[in-house]
């Protein structure tokens, strides 16, 4: 598939690779991009393929997912961890792309949406609105692409000013 931008004029916050963790403050490895947006701001899906709608749940065997369990009773819970509420779409060749800390409000009405209709997405269909769920700091939306389950930098696909852009294809070899 050629990837699109899942956000209509996004300020990048956080580039791909090597980091230090903005929670933790540890040395990490960003698997995607993060882009800044108002609570909402609409998602759309940069490739077509099969959606699968995701929420991060809490270790069981920790604190807060057995306070889950209590507060689950009262109707209420903590938000998820490291992901929340996000979304990942397999496209062709078995490349896939994911979308974090979606807004609850907007994931919870487009899975119901795309599930009732097989799940398939078209390039540019909204599919949930950004959001600050899970692991998160502040509203944005973590954008990620892979590739036989590897992750790749998404600005390879969606920047045109890149002279490395790599436009997929059947033809692309990205073990060069």
């Amino acid at each position: 598939p050629d990837f699109e931008s899942p956000l209509k004029n996004a300020t990048i916050t956080s580039g791909f690779g090597p980091r230090t963790h903005p929670i933790t403050g540890n040395p990490s490895f960003h698997t995607g991009i993060d882009a800044s947006g108002a609570e909402g701001t609409p998602i759309f899906a940069s490739a077509s393929g099969k959606i699968k709608f995701e929420r991060q749940e809490p270790d069981p065997k920790s604190i807060k997912a057995k306070l889950n369990n209590v507060l689950k009773m009262f109707g209420t819970q903590f938000e998820p961890e490291g992901y929340g509420y996000s979304a990942t779409i397999d496209h062709d060749n078995g490349y896939s792309s994911k979308y974090a800390h979606m807004n609850k409000e907007n994931w919870e009405k487009n899975k119901n949406i795309y599930e009732k209709n097989g799940n398939a997405v078209n390039k540019g269909d909204k599919i949930g609105g950004v959001g600050n769920t899970g692991s998160s700091t502040g509203n944005h939306l973590h954008f990620e692409i892979k590739h036989g389950g590897r992750a790749l930098d998404p600005n390879m696909f969606l920047n045109p000013n890149n002279p490395g852009r790599k436009k997929i294809s059947k033809d692309v070899n990205l073990n060069v």
